[in-house]
């Protein structure tokens, strides 16, 4: 089995992986770089979990947003820009570059063709989560629950749907499941889909390199990462790679660092994450962090679109909520999509800090961070009915197994009133449409970095 050693130690440390407080989760930081990966990150274990029900209540309802598990990177420009260097930097190469060169260059026969593909690990992981859902609800999976699964049209999500719905028939081979996937879905699994009817040029800019985000990052990169420093281990002469973009080149150097993580034994052995130390892996991730929060957050400079898109999500999560009430029969809705699309619900939602504003880059690193939104990140919403009423039913939300604090009263422990929660809610859905409707008519060039 594969080990990337020098940081097997931190990664066992970091099993509940997201909800500590601000201090802790800086502490552990420190002691684990494979979170420098972003939402390369795999944790050590994979979390889900349903609260059991309160004195006198029942489980009757689970709805889910399920990011794919582990995967190969999805940029097929990191991969040209690595071969760029490495071929133009082919008689100028450290003992070491040449070394990480032609592991690059081996495993880059397989990975170039796999872009974006879900590895055995993922898989994995989805079964993992489905086993541990079912063990962790018996009011609903006993029940002859309904259970509807849906996916992006994407692989890697659909497997995961897959491997998930999998693992629930392994407990149970008489569970109603039913599976399904549709480019009709991404109104809510993801509108940020060029496929979406949703996303609109506006929404296209801003995630582009035109807008004002990435010059922001340059300049972050400018300023927190010696590139000279981290590529002379590769190479002997700087100057062959004349041409080459740095923050390209050492962007696409992280993603295959840190994407290690997410590769199965049998593809990859070569640790790439040595190539870093790990203040460098710190001042990396705290960049492509900012891209995150700029482009799927809550940043200002957004005005909103980067995540109000989401409201469709959210919607239907209260219009499945109510029919589950309605009904004499527990419902299972599971949701397979993507890492932005949960970034985008939870900072709708406003769950935790997720919906945090700040108008300094350099201050979103400590509140705001893509690793807990990892390989396999789950949000799992349970509606709880007290005996046959339909009245004064009680919702817990949890992130990763964790409990997500919502802008909401609590009623004991995780728990909030139904009522509240769809009030507060659908009025969160009617105020993030009407702000849509404004700034869809927006100009790009109020998106554009200023000079």
């Amino acid at each position: 089995m594969k080990v990337i050693q020098k940081y097997l130690l931190a990664a066992l440390t970091g099993l509940a992986f997201l909800a500590f407080p601000s201090s802790a989760i800086a502490r552990e930081r420190e002691i684990d770089p494979l979170k420098y990966g972003g939402v390369y990150y795999v944790p050590s274990e994979t979390m889900i979990d349903v609260p059991a029900a309160p004195e006198g209540y029942k489980a009757v309802h689970i709805s889910t947003y399920n990011r794919h598990g582990a995967r190969y990177s999805e940029s097929e420009s990191a991969y040209r820009v690595l071969k760029q260097a490495f071929e133009a930097g082919e008689n100028s190469m450290t003992p070491y570059g040449k070394e990480f060169a032609d592991a690059y260059l081996e495993f880059e026969k397989i990975a170039h063709i796999r872009v974006g593909d879900l590895t055995h690990l993922g898989w994995d992981q989805l079964k993992r989560l489905g086993a541990k859902m079912y063990d962790s609800c018996p009011d609903i999976f006993s029940a002859d629950p309904e259970i509807r699964a849906i996916s992006t049209y994407v692989p890697r999500a659909l497997l995961s749907m897959t491997a998930f719905c999998n693992a629930l028939l392994e407990k149970d081979n008489t569970l109603d499941i039913r599976e399904e996937e549709s480019l009709m879905f991404l109104d809510y699994l993801n509108p940020y889909s060029p496929h979406c009817e949703l996303n609109l040029p506006v929404d296209q800019f801003i995630r582009s390199k035109k807008a004002w985000w990435y010059g922001e990052c340059r300049d972050m990169f400018n300023k927190l990462v010696d590139s000279d420093k981290i590529l002379s281990r590769l190479f002997t002469d700087l100057s062959v790679l004349e041409g080459i973009d740095r923050f390209e080149l050492l962007t696409a150097l992280h993603v295959l660092a840190v994407g290690t993580q997410c590769i199965d034994s049998h593809v990859c052995t070569y640790d790439f994450m040595t190539l870093f130390k790990e203040k460098e892996l710190k001042a990396m991730w705290e960049v492509d962090n900012y891209r995150f929060y700029a482009i799927k957050g809550p940043c200002p400079k957004n005005r909103g679109r980067g995540y109000q898109i989401m409201w469709p999500m959210l919607d239907k999560m209260l219009a499945d909520g109510r029919e589950a009430l309605a009904s004499d029969r527990p419902t299972v809705k599971l949701h397979f999509g993507h890492d932005g699309c949960l970034m985008g619900l939870l900072t709708l939602m406003d769950a935790g800090e997720w919906g945090r504003e700040t108008d300094d880059p350099y201050e979103v690193k400590d509140f705001w961070r893509s690793y807990e939104i990892p390989m396999a990140a789950n949000a799992c919403l349970t509606i709880y009915r007290k005996g046959d009423s339909r009245e004064d039913a009680l919702v817990s939300f949890v992130l990763n197994g964790i409990p997500a604090d919502l802008p909401l009263e609590k009623v004991g422990g995780c728990y909030y009133r139904w009522d509240d929660f769809c009030r507060h809610y659908t009025e969160t859905v009617s105020n993030a449409r009407k702000s849509l409707a404004v700034t869809d008519r927006d100009p790009v060039d109020v998106y554009k970095k200023l000079d």
